[in-house]
């Protein structure tokens, strides 16, 4: 017979969370297991005792994995197809799927720094949610997968070239995502401008003129982002504005505090 927890994990949607009872504690310190129903198991971890525990699922058939893969792109595409972002909004972290912790614990995105993100799990497309917002107004979502799938990224159905998804306050740094943008904002050596993408909008571009300031461009060190920065160079100097460029090995949210600090302290 199968344990209290792994019936009440069973019962969870695909994605889904929830707690349960677990033996350490009775049921006088209330239900201290967090549980969740995992493509690939179902699993607990008690906040009391700290035991996890896991049942693995069975190998799911050809038939099974085209069922799923399926539903998983209908989500997607529901999601994709409105403004508003995806709900219901999932914002108890300690619920979340470790591999969406991990995503952004490897940008130094912690539970303080999720709250000033706005970020949020969705279990449906099992994807974490993160809102642009732009003068405390939301105006954009985006939402990354966590479990492989692609698209890697989905957004919301609207016109990406009116947005401007700036962090923190000072000179402007041009980088790609919006982690990246928020982990230079976060630093309080400049402002992070995510231009969502390789290229720069009229939209930001006005934005910078209006400002005034020197203008960092700090795009990711592969191919794309190399030659994109060449380009967006090249727009800068056409108007005017004072510029540089940064190249790291890393994306900017890859890196700590103090390299980024580091990094943008240097005069133009």
């Amino acid at each position: 017979m199968a344990e209290a927890w792994l019936k009440a994990a069973q019962r969870l949607k695909l994605g889904g969370k929830g707690r349960a009872f677990h033996g350490c504690s009775g049921s006088s310190n209330g239900p201290t297991l967090l549980i969740s129903n995992d493509r690939d198991k179902w699993s607990g971890w008690c906040f009391r005792c700290h035991e996890t525990v896991i049942e693995w699922k069975p190998v799911e058939s050809f038939a099974e994995r085209v069922k799923r893969m399926r539903e998983e792109q209908a989500a997607d595409e529901a999601a994709a197809m409105t403004a508003a972002p995806p709900q219901p909004a999932n914002f108890d972290i300690e619920t979340w799927p470790v591999e969406a912790r991990l995503w952004l614990l490897k940008a130094s995105i912690g539970r303080s720094e999720i709250s000033k993100l706005g970020a949020y799990h969705h279990a449906r497309t099992n994807r974490v949610v993160l809102p642009v917002f732009d003068s405390e107004r939301l105006v954009y979502w985006q939402a990354r997968s966590i479990d492989g799938r692609e698209p890697k990224y989905i957004g919301a159905a609207i016109d990406k070239r009116h947005i401007v998804a700036a962090y923190g306050a000072g000179d402007p740094v041009l980088v790609e995502d919006i982690l990246s943008a928020f982990r230079v904002g976060a630093s309080g050596a400049a402002q992070g401008v995510a231009i969502l993408g390789t290229a720069l909008t009229d939209k930001v571009l006005a934005r910078l003129i209006a400002q005034q300031r020197p203008v960092t461009v700090w795009l990711d060190p592969d191919g794309p982002g190399r030659e994109a920065a060449r380009g967006i160079v090249k727009r800068l100097s056409l108007v005017g504005l004072k510029h540089r460029q940064i190249v790291t090995r890393r994306d900017p949210k890859l890196l700590s505090k103090g390299e980024i600090t580091s990094l943008l302290t240097p005069a133009f």
